[in-house]
């Protein structure tokens, strides 16, 4: 109710960017339903009533920040994870919705923001040095390369949604194999190669 009384007074807004979200995490079995269901309207339900309330300029657009997860999951994030991949529906629908606003959803991977302070500082360094090994740049992202992506794509109306998502896919794709083989992404086509080579010489073994 809350959303919808702020802007019930019809102003016409240039640019809305949504990144409230609250809880989510942790295993499914010790998660209380109402945990569940908070978790849900802290952060879908959210994103849907401004959706469906805002009144946005047209060319403007509408984004929501989502998470890495809603592509892949690990354990602790299953209700995050489906909390993401509903934006990313409730975002392609809204861009039919909505045209000729934009609407598109900014997903970072592990970024070091002020999330992970509930985690021991030991832990922390840990965890993100353990991330950050798996990616190109050997580093976490920050709170300001979010602001950058989502400065661009405020400006230039020319970007293609669908483009980016197909990178942004692609790319979780390498991370999520570096983490699951304990390669870096660079070492991924020799580990590939050297499989087809075994797998060629099974074959021929067999024949």
């Amino acid at each position: 109710a809350a959303v919808e009384a702020f802007f019930k007074d019809g102003t016409v807004w240039d640019h809305i960017v949504v990144t409230v979200g609250q809880g989510g995490r942790g295993p499914l079995p010790a998660m209380s339903m109402s945990d569940a269901l908070a978790a849900m309207d802290a952060k879908f339900w959210c994103c849907f009533r401004i959706g469906r309330s805002a009144k946005i300029a047209a060319g403007g657009s509408l984004t929501f920040v989502s998470g890495g997860e809603g592509h892949r999951g690990q354990i602790g994030t299953t209700l995050i994870s489906s909390i993401n991949a509903a934006i990313a529906g409730l975002t392609r629908g809204l861009a039919i919705e909505l045209a000729p606003v934009r609407v598109n959803t900014l997903s970072p991977g592990t970024t070091d923001t002020p999330l992970w302070d509930r985690m021991k500082p030991d832990e922390r360094t840990a965890m993100f040095k353990r991330v950050a090994d798996t990616l190109p740049v050997k580093r976490l992202g920050q709170a300001e390369d979010a602001a950058h992506s989502l400065q661009t794509w405020l400006r230039h109306a020319d970007l293609d949604p669908e483009a980016l998502a197909d990178i942004d896919a692609r790319m979780g794709l390498w991370v999520a194999l570096s983490r699951r083989y304990k390669r870096t992404p660079q070492e991924l086509p020799s580990l590939y190669l050297g499989w087809q080579q075994e797998l060629a010489r099974l074959d021929a073994a067999v024949d």
